[in-house]
């Protein structure tokens, strides 16, 4: 009897002891976070893991690559050459934007490298209604030419809400884009190109390239330690997608390594890396490939490129040093504009045992390569159709190849 007592009184004195851990701990949270401006301690269980959730490209392979899509709560940085495609990439992730959310998508695009090119958007897909202003002096030209107004379809319609951020300081766009990432509202806030941004120290002055790279590197600094304060999960969960786009420059650490060196780093480097280091979640590096040629009349025509990729960063489920490339078109000669993103789709579809072809003299077509067996479409190009026209049935298809490498990837998520 004595010691079972004796068993009972340890196990009241362990309970006391833990519920005194408790009960400090909670002291510990209300104290820490009365002191602040907002939550800076909470318990693990009560964080929502927003990694996945993604924002995709419409590129098949170059979104299985990233995991799904652009990270969210993050920055994703698409460096490269002129030409490289990196607008063209962040035209197709608005494009894919509008398609998964229709109306409740929105997008907040910060220009900086000269007026936003409307109609290469629409080229690619986004549905960007003409500004007013455009229209009437479109429609003034046509009358001239006694050609008839623009139709309604002509001016289009924009899907969704896009908004534009401009600032004649780098300071105020970036300030623009923390306001927006703290409000939570937008799927994708877009950079392009974080190049030309200009510190408020830097206007009207005669500095030095290396005093300007010092100012343009602090400005950066500062961006990522409040960027990484407003996507921090304590503070509940982020959904934005942060895109920034950056020319590549001449490699300074080159021209000041010794000589035996020099063959070992890379002729060209992305402006302000390393300030951004710690919010960048993936940088990827996008180049020119070989030239795609076709025989046309006897002749052979350059009709596209190669756009390459490779991931110099990656998180959430990537990996860096991935490389990747898909066709991209001129639009000449009886090919498409740009890159085919729905042939991608297919591609991959069949690869990875998502899609079937069929035709075993009793049926023939495109079925799902499932224990339903549901069929899709005739033919390949019947099928591409059908995903042109319904967008539910290619979100489907690509959240099958997801799932069919292993990702688990949300697209249609509204919180």
């Amino acid at each position: 009897m004595g010691a079972c007592r004796q068993g009972s009184t340890m196990a009241r004195k362990k309970k006391d002891k833990s519920q005194e851990r408790r009960e400090a701990l909670a002291e510990l949270v209300t104290s820490v976070n009365s002191s602040k401006d907002s939550t800076v301690i909470c318990l693990a269980s009560s964080i929502v893991n927003t990694s996945d959730v993604r924002r995709p490209t419409g590129i098949m392979p170059l979104d299985l690559d990233m995991a799904g899509g652009f990270p969210t709560a993050g920055i994703t940085v698409v460096t490269g050459d002129d030409q490289a495609g990196k607008s063209e990439l962040i035209a197709y992730a608005m494009e894919m934007c509008q398609r998964i959310y229709g109306s409740e998508s929105m997008i907040l695009l910060c220009a900086t490298e000269g007026p936003i090119d409307i109609d290469r958007l629409r080229q690619v897909g986004v549905q960007w209604a003409l500004p007013p202003n455009v229209v009437a002096a479109r429609n003034e030209a046509r009358q001239r030419s006694r050609l008839p107004p623009l139709t309604q379809e002509e001016i289009g319609t924009t899907v969704g809400e896009i908004m534009h951020a401009y600032s004649s300081t780098g300071e105020g766009v970036l300030k623009t884009i923390l306001k927006a990432v703290e409000a939570n509202c937008f799927q994708l806030v877009i950079l392009d190109s974080l190049s030309p941004l200009i510190p408020e120290a830097n206007k009207d002055k005669d500095l030095t390239d290396e005093e300007k790279r010092a100012a343009h590197a602090s400005m950066l600094t500062r961006f990522s330690n409040r960027f990484l304060e407003k996507v921090s999960p304590v503070r509940g969960p982020n959904y934005t997608s942060v895109v920034f786009t950056q020319q590549m420059r001449a490699n300074q650490e080159k021209a000041n390594a010794p000589s035996y060196m020099q063959g070992y780093i890379p002729s060209t480097a992305p402006t302000g890396a390393r300030a951004l280091k710690h919010a960048v979640k993936m940088r990827i590096k996008l180049s020119e490939g070989q030239k795609l040629k076709k025989v046309v009349r006897g002749e052979k025509k350059v009709i596209g490129k190669l756009m390459k990729w490779e991931f110099l960063k990656a998180k959430d489920g990537a990996h860096n040093h991935i490389t990747g490339d898909v066709p991209f078109y001129f639009g000449e000669h009886g090919t498409p504009d740009g890159v085919h993103r729905l042939n991608t789709v297919v591609e991959a579809g069949l690869r990875w045992a998502v899609l079937r072809e069929r035709d075993d003299g009793k049926s023939s077509g495109i079925y799902f390569a499932n224990g339903d067996k549901e069929r899709l479409a005739d033919t390949i190009p019947d099928l591409l159709c059908s995903m042109r026209e319904d967008p539910i049935l290619e979100l489907r298809i690509r959240q099958a190849i997801l799932g069919a490498r292993g990702l688990m990837v949300r697209y249609d998520f509204r919180p």
